[in-house]
């Protein structure tokens, strides 16, 4: 039993399923979770396949799983007695809300190798999350899923929402895509030799500034996800390679701009990832922050391919302006799904979600 294997607490669950390969051996899964306070059997977990079939991609949590979670989680596997095949995280969040906070949970991570596609593990993973997520209980359960994802999601009767307007938007670095494309260029991104602590452009001055002063400075403004008792530096603060989190703070004749910014890979590019912006602590609608990013780029990065953003996209600028005068291409949507508790009325959580995607933002998931 997976129990006595590894030593795992009552917290912990298995349940067994069997499927056929594509050579007609039968392959027995078992699925096992993990809480987030279950770090070390985890981690026991884990060794447990070293010298097998080892497969580092499933192994590892996202970076947006912290062990030790004030508001829980759970890290879920499908495995073969040779390899993890399957792998599912529920990270637990706090939405605001007219003043109130509601528990939910966000559901992504999803991941099965390309030999065990296709025997339902997704779906089977994602069933039981919700299960152990509606028994906490949580009120909602979101995610936001990718083109591959979806219609797994869709299949189980997630409700998909998202402003029609609203894409993620990359801003490139002059020929650097192209480079890195023809195999001429390598180098990750990373921070300028020297950077400085202060930077110019027209009329704004840019400071970077610590995560400390960022949160203190930007804790009361509008984000999906309640950003009380630590929240913000937990989410921010922990989990994959936090040096790669940079916080800035631009300023021009009573205008203030925070941008929280990370680094992303998206295919072949090497990306800055903008997590959260805001001026005039309501997020920026305008198209202020596109050339302020540029600028922020320019003088305290090297070596990346450009800007990455989910932003508002006016429908009256034409796909040639927008280049021309913002360097700007429009890449793709990234929808919200949610499904509510059984138990929670859906014409409460409904009004929710659709305003609650007023102010998502990138910290809302796991991408930022």
């Amino acid at each position: 039993m997976i129990d006595s294997q590894h030593n795992l607490n009552t917290d912990t669950g298995a349940t067994g399923h069997q499927e056929r390969s594509s050579s007609g051996r039968v392959i027995e899964y078992e699925v096992v979770w993990f809480t987030s306070g279950q770090r070390r059997e985890y981690e026991q977990f884990i060794a447990s396949f070293q010298g097998k079939m080892y497969r580092p991609e499933t192994f590892i949590g996202p970076n947006w799983w912290h062990p030790g979670n004030p508001l829980g989680g759970f890290l879920l596997f499908a495995y073969t007695p040779d390899e993890i095949a399957s792998r599912c995280v529920l990270t637990g969040r706090r939405l605001a809300y007219e003043g109130k906070t509601i528990d939910c949970f966000e559901i992504g991570g999803t991941y099965t190798l390309e030999q065990h596609q296709r025997k339902g593990l997704f779906s089977r993973l994602v069933k039981q999350a919700m299960k152990l997520g509606f028994d906490t209980p949580a009120q909602v359960i979101y995610g936001t899923p990718n083109d591959r994802s979806g219609p797994g999601y869709q299949k189980l009767g997630y409700h998909f929402i998202d402003r029609s307007d609203s894409r993620f938007v990359l801003l490139t670095h002059s020929v650097h895509p192209l480079l890195r494309k023809l195999g001429l260029k390598k180098a990750p991104v990373r921070r300028v030799e020297r950077p400085s602590k202060q930077a110019r452009f027209r009329h704004w001055t840019f400071t970077e500034v610590g995560l400390d002063e960022y949160v203190a400075a930007t804790g009361e403004f509008p984000r999906m996800n309640w950003a009380g008792d630590g929240y913000l530096k937990r989410r921010l603060g922990t989990g994959g390679d936090v040096s790669h989190r940079r916080f800035f703070h631009a300023s021009s004749a009573g205008q203030q701009a925070w941008y929280a910014l990370n680094n992303y890979a998206l295919s072949f590019l090497q990306l800055i990832l903008v997590s959260e912006f805001f001026l005039n602590g309501q997020i920026d609608r305008g198209p202020t922050k596109l050339r302020l990013l540029r600028k922020i780029a320019s003088a305290y990065y090297r070596h990346h391919d450009g800007v990455y953003l989910k932003c508002r996209v006016d429908p009256e600028v034409g796909k040639l302006t927008r280049v021309l005068k913002y360097g700007a291409f429009v890449h793709r949507q990234l929808p919200i799904c949610y499904f509510a508790n059984p138990r929670v009325s859906s014409s409460f959580i409904d009004p929710l979600m659709q305003n609650l995607v007023e102010v998502f933002q990138l910290t809302d998931c796991d991408i930022g």
